[in-house]
């Protein structure tokens, strides 16, 4: 099995709502912004942006918040500013709504034409 590509947030505060810390690894070179597969512990976002541009951020954010359905300001980046692998805390997502969200995400993949999935090694 897979090593899981979330885990729970440690809230910052009381009154904090729940929150998960995801794992994503950016590949450049994509017509559009989207998620394409998983491998290892990280999700893989192909980006129309190069992953070390700035741009890349914001993009990958707006991913990331559309994946989960939540606002764009609730996704945070924590580490990976000038990377390919990033690390965002998406506040307003339980446990629960990330295996369902993220299940669904690797079912409609491997649901996929080949040409676009990218959770294997290139050959």
């Amino acid at each position: 099995m897979a090593a899981p590509l979330f885990e729970i947030a440690v809230p910052e505060g009381p009154e904090e709502a729940p929150a998960i810390l995801l794992r994503v690894h950016l590949v450049a070179g994509a017509g559009r912004s989207e998620v394409t597969g998983s491998k290892e512990s990280a999700l893989i976002v192909r980006m129309a942006s190069p992953p070390r541009h700035a741009h890349s951020n914001t993009e990958v954010q707006r991913v990331a918040a559309e994946l989960f359905g939540v606002e764009a300001d609730a996704v945070r980046l924590l580490a990976g500013d000038s990377g390919a692998d990033k690390l965002l805390r998406i506040a307003g997502v339980t446990e629960e709504d990330a295996t369902r969200v993220l299940d669904q995400a690797r079912r409609s993949i491997a649901a996929a034409p080949r040409a676009r999935r990218t959770d294997r090694a290139p050959r």
